[in-house]
């Protein structure tokens, strides 16, 4: 599989595209002075999760490439967070979780203010931390969360569960989706996520020879996956049409301290 860079994704002759290319080469930088970091191998692992929900939701191609290229920068915030945050390998103190939480924000405003860069960037930065049910960063719920911000959640999420972070080991893929589709009141569970997009990660996930996971675990996201296809039909039809991105100053109301 080939190393993806926002070349693969935006044509040549888009005037934002070396503002984009030098952010991302800020990145790999960081990843290059902290060899515990992963951001650069999270951003492309997310943006290809992402591109490939947002074909089987059936995007367009251009919009597809677009948002593919907005997840190798979702987390471009997180280079203004503190790097005794970012790297501590332990729990993270009130202040610490609060400048954590910072990046979505961080990352918003450092990419605004690029000539012609459209939307999706600055949505997907901003929105990734959003929550289906509301309880997300800065409390957007359903529907008023951009829809590539929904799929980008997926895919961000799912990624830093399954990999290793400086603060905690790997979890088994299997193990990880599951989680993500089992009810639950508190923690990970699936009213966080559009039920939707996350179907159809999960029927990818499935469809992936190298996905791994215990037979019980493949039968019940096998049944998760399987189930409202004619619910899944008209979301589908409403999304393909309706997916517009909306202007980012009248997305969400202004982060919360």
């Amino acid at each position: 599989m080939s190393l993806l860079s926002p070349r693969d994704l935006i044509d040549d002759d888009e005037v934002f595209l070396p503002a984009i290319e030098s952010a991302w080469a800020k990145i790999i930088g960081f990843d290059a002075a902290f060899p515990d970091s992963d951001l650069t191998g999270h951003s492309r692992r997310v943006a290809r999760s992402a591109m490939a929900i947002a074909r089987q939701a059936g995007f367009a191609q251009r919009d597809v490439l677009e948002l593919g290229a907005a997840c190798l920068t979702h987390d471009l915030g997180k280079l203004d967070v503190g790097t005794s945050i970012l790297n501590k390998p332990g729990i993270l103190t009130d202040i610490g979780r609060a400048e954590m939480r910072r990046h979505a924000h961080y990352g918003f405003l450092a990419l605004r203010g690029i000539p012609d860069l459209p939307a999706v960037f600055t949505l997907v930065a901003r929105f990734h931390h959003e929550s289906f049910d509301g309880k997300g960063y800065e409390g957007l719920q359903g529907d008023a969360i951009p829809a590539v911000a929904r799929i980008a959640q997926i895919a961000d999420v799912h990624d830093a569960l399954c990999s290793r972070r400086v603060y905690k080991p790997g979890e088994p893929e299997g193990k990880i989706i599951c989680a993500m589709i089992r009810p639950s009141r508190s923690g990970l569970g699936r009213a966080q996520f559009d039920p939707h997009f996350l179907r159809l990660f999960s029927r990818l996930r499935l469809a992936d020879p190298d996905f791994a996971a215990t037979a019980p675990e493949r039968a019940e996201i096998e049944a998760f996956a399987a189930t409202e296809p004619v619910l899944d039909q008209v979301h589908a039809q409403r999304e393909a049409a309706t997916h517009e991105l909306p202007d980012v100053a009248d997305a969400a109301p202004s982060l919360r301290p």
